[in-house]
C-alpha cells in the first residue's frame, strides 16, 4: 500500500498497484528495516532466497471481543486488521511514501507545524479506520510500484478475492480456526532483518492487545517498543542543577597573572596580556561603550580583524549586559548592513581602520582602542542569565542571513559541561582556531577564560597557516584543539617532519563529517591525544553531543554522534514529530538548556524550527541521524545527504566510504548536480600524494642575481612613483589643510578600494608619503617626485626604447583609462589588450622569462633526443600563446607535440590565431579551472608553467593541475618570477582587484609571487622528486623544476567505477567521477561542495523550447558561436555558464554598439546573462533609439 502524502485541500487516497486489489501493496521505503536490498530485482520464491517467519495466537476469548467492538463501530474486519498494520509498517519505514497518515485530516499550507503535530497525534484511531474503508471500496489510481517491496495480506476472514503474487517481502496471514485468531508474518531474509521485523511484530500485537482494551475513539498509543523508549528516557536523562552564571562571571575571579592570550602582534614581535591587564582593558572598553550610548539588552557590533581586540570586544560588550553580534572583516559591505538592518544594530566595535569602511549614517562605530572613559563598574549592573549573550548569523535558505539568538543560561550550561567532562583547568592552552562569527570561537574564548587558562590567539595572516599551527602548538604547548574536522586534517598532513605534538592533551572537532581516517591519523602524530567528536548546532548553543572516537569498527560509515551532554536531550522523528524506532532515519530535534531564543526578527521561521511539547522545547535541525541499539546517536548528515534518484533512497556517505578504500584516493566527495533539471548521481576524489624530496643539486639565486634586481626595483620604482601620482592627484594633499586620503576624495568604486590602497602602502615605503592618522602627509621624497611628474613621462621615449620607457610611456597614454577603471566606469580586462600594459606581453618581452623558454626548449630537444620521438609537451595556463610561439620556433614536430591549455575561452580563440603557423604539432584547448580531461589525464612528459602558477588563487589548485598532466615519471617545469616588481603592481593588481581572492597569506601582503625556495616546499608537499631551482642571471625570473614519482597510482575513472560496482549496488554508481587536484575550501575550513559542484559538465541538446527565436535573439546567438566557438545555443543559455569570461563580453558588447548603435552595459551582462533576456533589453533599447530619431526627423521636417 501507498500513500501520496502531497499537501491537498481534499484527503489523500491510499494507491496501488493497477490490477492488483487493495491488499496487496507496495512499501516504496528502501529501508524498513534500514538495510538496502541486496537485490535489486524479486527473485522466484525457493530460488537460493531465504524466510523467517513470527507467530501469535488472539485466543476466542479476546478475538471476540475485537469482532463485538468492530461490530460496535461499524468497521469491517479486513479494515480492522489493515488499519492496524498500517501505523506499524510506516513508522519502521524510512519515509512516510506509503499508506494514509494525514490524509483525513485538515492540510490548510499555514497550519504551524506544532499543531499538525498536535492534530495527528490527537485523531480517533477510528476516524482515520473509517475514512480508509470508504476509499478500499472506490477505484483507485495506479502507481509505479517498480522499486517498492511488496506487502501482502491472506485471509478466510472476508470474501474478497485472494491474489497469488510471488513477489512477496512480508506476508500477512490472518486465520480463524479453532483457537480463534492466528497471525502471522512471513518474511523474505532480502528485505528484512529478522530482529527489526520482530520488533515490528511485537508491536503490532502490543496494538492489537491496545484494540481489545482501549475505546476507540482515543488517539494510538506510542507504539516505539518498551524497551527502546526507557533506553532513551536513560539517555536523555541528562538534567543536573543549572548553574545562574553569565558567561564572563568567571573571567574577573581568575588569578591576575595568569596568561590570558599569547599573540604575534602586526610586527610579528610575541606580546601576551595577564588576567589583570585584560580585564583593564575590557572594563575600561566598557565604560567607552557605555558612554557612546551603549545600553543593557543593545546588540552590538563587532568587525575586527583576529587578534586580542576581537576578544576585548567580546568581554567588554557582554560586561555591560549587551549582546555581541559578530561581523567578519571579510563580509561584503552589503551584507554587513543587512545585519545591522536586522538586528536593529546602532553600535558597532571596530578597530581604526574599519572606521570609515564600515560608518554611515544608522551607525555608530566606537573604536576598541578609545579607553579613555574610565574603568566600568560591574556591579553597577544587574546581568540576568536569561538575556542575550550573543547573536550569530549563518546563511539563510532564503539568501538572506539569520541570528541565532543565544542567551548566557544556554551557553554557558554548554561550556561548564566541556570543562568539567575533559577537566579543563588554568594549566590548559587552546589554539583559537574559529572564527569569531563561527560559533566553536564562544567556547574558546569564555570555555578557556572561565578558569584561568590561557588562549593563543592566530592573526588574520596565519589562520589558514597548518605549517604556523604546529610551530605554535609545539612553542605555547598548547593542550586543547577545538575545530572542524578539516583543520585537524590539515595540522596532520602539514606535519611533514613527523614531530610528536606532545603537549596536545585533547582534540574536539565538531561542525561537519568526521573522516574514519582521523584517529588513526592523530595516533602517528599525537599518539597521547584523545579525540572528541561534537555536534549540534548554531541554535543549541555550540554543542548538544559528545562521542569519544577510541576506535573505529569496520562496520561504520561515519564517526557516531553520540550521547547529549549535560542538560540536553534529543530525539529522532518522521515527518510528524514521531518518534523513530531504532535504525530508522529521521529528523533529528534537539531539546533542553542550550536551545536557542530564536531568529531574531524572524517569528515565522522561529515558530516553524523551535516547536514546544509539553513541558519541553525542540529546535528541529534539518539534519538525518537514528538511534542504535544502545542509544547511540549516528549523524546521517543534511537532509541532502540523503538523495532519492530514479526511485532509489541513496545515502551519499556510503558511497565516499566506499571511494576512499580505492588504491590511491585520499579523499572523496558524492554529490547530485543538476543540469537542465534533470539530476545526475556524481562524485570527486583526490589521489594520495607520495613523499616528495628535494634534489641534492640546488643551485639557488646567487648574490649578483640579488643586485641586478634590487637596481631594477629602484629603477621601475622612479617610473610607477610618477604614475602613481599622476593618478591618484597626490599634489591634492598640499590643497587640503587638514585630511587627505584618495579612496575619500577621489572617484574610486568599492571593488577597487583594495587596489588604491596597495598603492599608498607601497608609496609608504618608498616614503613619498607617511601616515598621521587617517591622513596621508607630504614623506621625505614626495618633493623630489613632485619637480620629476612636471616632465612628461612620453617626452623620455625619443632616445629610449627600453621596455621600462615603453611601459612608463604607454602608463601615461592610457592614465585616463586607470581612472575610469578604479571608479568602475570600465572594465579592467580592457588592459589584457594592450600590447604593452597586458602581463603576458610584458612576460614574453622580460629577459628572464625570454632566457628561461630557451632553457627549456633546449631540455625538450634532449629529451627527444633521448626518447627517439616527439615529447609531449603541455602549457598550463598558456594565454594568448605569444610565449608558446617563442617555444615554438624554436622546436620541429619531430621534437615536440604541444598543447596549449587555459580556462578563458577568449584567450584559446587568441592563441589559436597566435600559434596557426604552428598548428600541426601545437594545439589550443580549454580546461575547467579545477578539473582535467582524461584525455589529457597523466598523458604529457613534459608540463610547462611559464609565469602562470602564481596566477591560481589557491596554489594546491595550479601546482595540482599540473601533477594530473604529467604522465609517470615526467616532468614540471615552471618559471616565475620572484618578487611582484613595481610594474607588475600597476599592471596586474588592477586585473586582480588587489589580490582579494587570493589566499589569505598572499591575499595579507597584497603579493601572488613566490620565491623558487618557497615553490620548491609547494612542489615537495604534493609529492613531486627531485625538486629544485636556479635564478635566471639579471632578472627577476626563477626556473623550477621537478619529477613526478614512477610508482605514483595513478586514478582512472572507469577503474575506479568497476571497482565500485563490486562494492555498491547498480543505483549508487555515480555517472561521473572527477580526479580533482584539491578540494576547496569555504571561509570555515569546511569543503565547498558547491564549488566542486561546478567541475562537472552534463551536455545537454537543446530542446525546441529553448531555440533561439528568430530576429534579434538568433542574431545575438550567431555573435554568440562566434565568440566562445560554441555550437548550439539556446535562448535559456547563459552568456558565462557556456564560456563567457569578461574579456568577451566586453567584446561582445562593443559589436552590439556596431550593429545596434546602442550602449549595453557590462553589469546589465552580469545581472542577466541569458539570452533571452540580454536580447530583450537590446529589443528596448533599439526602439527608443528609433523613436528619438523619428522624433528628430519630424522636428526638422
Amino acid at each position: 500500500m501507498m500513500h501520496d502524502n502531497k499537501k491537498s485541500k481534499t484527503p489523500n487516497v491510499i494507491s496501488r498497484k493497477k490490477n492488483i486489489p487493495p491488499l496487496i501493496g507496495y512499501i516504496t521505503s528502501e529501508e524498513i528495516k534500514n538495510i538496502q536490498s541486496k537485490t535489486d530485482k524479486l527473485g522466484e520464491r525457493g530460488v537460493g532466497i531465504s524466510f523467517f517467519s513470527f507467530e501469535h495466537v488472539i485466543t476466542s476469548s479476546d478475538w471476540k471481543c475485537l469482532k463485538n467492538k468492530a461490530q460496535q463501530y461499524e468497521i469491517d474486519l479486513c479494515s480492522l486488521f489493515l488499519n492496524s498494520l498500517i501505523p506499524i509498517l510506516e513508522r519502521w519505514s524510512s519515509q512516510s511514501s506509503f499508506l494514509v497518515e494525514t490524509s483525513i485530516l485538515p492540510s490548510e499550507e499555514d497550519l504551524p507545524f506544532a499543531e499538525q503535530v498536535l492534530i495527528v497525534q490527537k485523531t480517533p484511531w477510528i476516524t482515520i479506520t473509517k475514512y480508509i474503508e470508504e476509499q478500499l471500496q472506490n477505484e483507485i489510481r495506479a502507481v509505479d510500484a517498480e522499486n517498492g517491496i511488496p506487502i501482502s495480506i491472506r485471509s478466510n476472514l472476508w470474501t474478497m478475492p485472494q491474489v497469488e503474487n510471488d513477489e512477496k517481502g512480508l506476508l500477512c496471514s490472518i486465520v480463524e480456526n479453532d483457537r480463534g485468531i492466528t497471525v502471522c508474518w512471513e518474511v523474505d531474509s532480502r528485505f528484512f532483518e529478522e530482529r527489526k521485523v520482530h520488533e515490528m511484530f511485537t508491536s503490532w500485537i502490543s496494538l492489537l492487545d491496545w484494540l481489545q482494551d482501549e475505546e476507540w475513539e482515543k488517539p494510538l498509543p506510542d507504539i516505539l517498543p518498551v524497551n527502546q523508549r526507557e533506553v532513551r528516557n536513560s539517555i536523555n536523562n541528562t538534567q543536573i542543577p543549572i548553574v545562574k552564571k553569565t558567561l564572563h562571571h568567571d573571567f574577573f575571579l581568575q588569578p591576575t597573572r595568569n596568561i590570558a592570550l599569547q599573540y604575534y602582534n602586526e610586527e610579528g614581535n610575541y606580546e601576551q596580556l595577564t588576567y589583570e591587564a585584560l580585564a583593564h582593558k575590557v572594563l575600561s572598553l566598557a565604560a567607552t561603550l557605555q558612554a557612546k550610548g551603549v545600553k543593557k539588552g543593545d546588540l552590538v557590533g563587532i568587525t575586527i580583524p583576529r587578534g586580542p581586540n576581537q576578544i576585548i570586544a567580546v568581554m567588554g560588550i557582554v560586561s555591560i549586559g549587551a549582546a555581541y553580534v559578530p561581523i567578519g572583516v571579510n563580509q561584503p559591505i552589503s551584507r554587513q548592513r543587512t545585519i545591522h538592518q536586522i538586528g536593529e544594530i546602532k553600535h558597532v566595535v571596530v578597530t581604526p581602520e574599519y572606521e570609515e569602511k564600515i560608518g554611515y549614517p544608522a551607525i555608530q562605530t566606537i573604536s576598541v582602542t578609545d579607553l579613555n572613559h574610565g574603568v566600568f563598574d560591574l556591579t553597577s549592573v544587574d546581568i540576568s542569565t536569561d538575556e542575550l549573550a550573543y547573536v550569530i548569523f549563518t546563511s539563510g535558505s532564503t539568501g538572506a542571513p539569520k541570528g541565532v539568538e543565544i542567551t548566557h543560561e544556554a551557553a554557558y550550561n554548554t561550556i561548564q559541561d566541556i570543562n568539567k567532562r575533559f577537566l579543563v583547568t588554568e594549566k590548559d592552552k587552546a589554539l583559537a582556531l574559529s572564527a569569531l562569527d563561527f560559533d566553536l570561537s564562544v567556547y574558546d574564548i569564555f570555555g578557556l577564560l572561565s578558569v584561568g587558562g590561557s588562549l593563543v590567539l592566530l592573526s588574520e595572516q596565519t589562520r589558514r597557516e597548518a605549517t604556523i599551527w604546529r610551530e605554535m602548538i609545539e612553542r605555547h604547548k598548547v593542550t586543547l584543539w577545538n575545530s572542524v574536522p578539516a583543520l585537524l586534517e590539515m595540522l596532520l598532513i602539514s606535519n611533514v617532519e613527523k614531530s610528536e605534538l606532545s603537549s596536545l592533551r585533547l582534540a574536539m572537532v565538531s561542525g561537519d563529517w568526521v573522516g574514519l581516517d582521523l584517529l588513526e591519523c592523530l595516533e602517528k602524530v599525537a599518539p597521547q591525544t584523545k579525540l572528541f567528536a561534537l555536534g549540534g548546532a548554531t541554535e543549541a548553543a555550540i554543542w548538544s553531543n559528545v562521542f569519544p572516537v577510541t576506535e573505529v569498527a569496520s562496520g561504520w560509515k561515519s564517526i557516531p554522534y553520540g550521547t547529549p551532554l549535560e542538560n540536553q536531550c534529543y530525539r529522532v522523528v518522521d515527518s510528524l514529530g514521531r518518534d523513530r524506532p531504532n535504525g530508522v532515519p529521521g529528523e533529528l530535534w534537539i531539546g533542553g538548556s542550550g536551545v536557542a531564543r530564536g531568529y531574531l526578527g524572524n517569528p515565522k521561521l522561529t515558530a516553524e524550527r523551535f516547536i514546544v511539547e509539553g513541558e519541553q522545547r525542540w529546535y528541529r535541525t534539518g539534519d538525518l541521524g537514528r538511534y542504535w541499539e544502545n542509544g547511540t546517536l549516528e549523524f546521517l548528515g543534511r537532509e541532502d545527504r540523503q538523495v532519492k534518484l530514479r526511485g532509489y533512497r541513496i545515502e551519499l556517505g556510503e558511497i565516499e566510504v566506499a571511494l576512499k578504500k580505492n588504491e590511491g584516493i585520499d579523499q572523496a566527495i558524492a554529490s547530485v548536480v543538476s543540469r537542465e533539471q534533470v539530476q545526475h548521481l556524481v562524485a570527486a576524489v583526490v589521489s594520495t600524494l607520495p613523499q616528495g624530496t628535494v634534489s641534492s643539486e640546488q643551485k639557488g639565486v646567487s648574490g649578483a642575481i640579488q643586485k641586478f634586481r634590487q637596481k631594477e626595483i629602484t629603477k621601475q620604482s622612479e617610473v610607477i612613483e610618477m604614475f602613481l601620482y599622476r593618478l591618484l592627484k597626490i599634489d591634492n594633499l598640499l590643497l587640503e589643510k587638514e585630511q587627505w586620503n584618495p579612496i575619500a576624495t577621489l572617484d574610486i568604486s568599492e571593488e577597487h578600494h583594495r587596489v588604491v590602497q596597495m598603492w599608498m602602502e607601497w608609496l609608504l615605503t618608498r616614503e613619498l608619503l607617511y601616515l598621521e592618522g587617517n591622513s596621508y602627509k607630504p614623506g621625505k621624497r614626495f618633493y623630489e617626485v613632485y619637480e620629476k611628474v612636471s616632465e612628461k613621462l612620453t617626452e623620455k621615449t625619443e632616445n629610449d626604447s627600453s621596455l621600462l620607457v615603453k611601459v612608463g610611456a604607454q602608463l601615461g597614454k592610457r592614465i585616463l583609462d586607470y581612472k575610469a577603471i578604479l571608479a568602475g566606469k570600465l572594465e579592467a580586462a580592457v588592459l589584457l589588450d594592450d600590447a604593452v600594459l597586458s602581463p603576458e606581453y610584458l612576460s614574453v618581452n622580460d629577459p628572464g622569462t625570454i632566457k628561461g623558454i630557451d632553457i627549456i626548449a633546449e631540455k625538450i630537444k634532449k629529451l627527444s633526443f633521448s626518447k627517439k620521438r616527439p615529447v609531449r609537451v603541455a602549457v598550463l595556463g598558456g594565454r594568448t600563446g605569444v610565449m608558446t610561439v617563442r617555444l615554438a620556433k624554436q622546436l620541429t614536430a619531430e621534437e615536440m607535440h604541444c598543447t596549449l591549455l587555459d580556462t578563458a575561452p577568449s584567450m584559446i580563440a587568441m592563441a589559436k590565431q597566435n600559434l596557426r603557423e604552428f598548428s600541426s604539432y601545437v594545439d589550443c584547448q580549454k580546461i575547467h579551472k579545477n578539473n582535467i580531461t582524461e584525455a589529457y589525464r597523466y598523458h604529457f612528459d613534459i608540463v610547462l608553467a611559464i609565469n602562470a602558477l602564481h596566477r591560481y588563487e589557491c596554489i594546491d589548485e595550479g601546482l595540482g593541475l599540473a601533477t594530473l598532466l604529467v604522465n609517470n615519471g615526467g616532468k614540471i617545469l615552471a618559471l616565475e618570477h620572484a618578487a611582484l616588481s613595481p610594474i607588475a603592481m600597476v599592471t596586474s593588481s588592477i586585473l586582480d582587484r588587489g589580490y582579494v581572492d587570493f589566499e589569505y597569506e598572499r591575499k595579507v601582503r597584497y603579493n601572488p609571487m613566490l620565491t623558487g625556495k618557497q615553490w620548491s616546499e609547494f612542489f615537495v608537499k604534493k609529492g613531486l622528486l627531485d625538486v629544485q631551482y636556479e635564478g635566471i642571471p639579471d632578472s627577476f625570473t626563477e626556473i623550477i623544476e621537478a619529477q613526478s614519482s614512477e610508482d605514483r597510482k595513478l586514478l582512472f575513472p572507469n577503474s575506479i567505477l568497476e571497482e565500485l560496482s563490486c562494492k555498491l549496488p547498480e543505483h549508487m554508481i555515480p555517472e561521473q567521477i572527477a580526479i580533482l587536484p584539491v578540494f576547496p575550501l569555504t571561509s570555515n575550513g569546511k569543503i565547498d561542495r558547491l564549488s566542486i559542484a561546478e567541475s562537472f559538465d552534463f551536455q545537454e541538446e537543446i530542446s525546441i523550447e529553448e531555440t533561439p527565436e528568430e530576429g534579434v535573439e538568433t542574431e545575438i546567438a550567431s555573435m554568440w558561436q562566434e565568440l566562445l566557438q560554441v555550437t548550439n545555443i539556446g535562448r535559456n543559455h547563459s552568456f558565462f555558464k557556456i564560456g563567457g569570461d569578461s574579456l568577451l563580453a566586453t567584446r561582445f558588447l562593443a559589436m552590439v554598439k556596431e550593429r545596434y548603435e546602442i550602449e549595453l552595459s557590462l553589469r546589465a551582462m552580469f545581472e542577466t546573462p541569458e539570452l533571452r533576456d540580454v536580447a530583450a533589453i537590446i529589443k528596448d533599447k533599439y526602439s527608443e533609439l528609433c523613436e528619438t530619431m523619428e522624433l528628430m526627423e519630424e522636428g526638422e521636417i
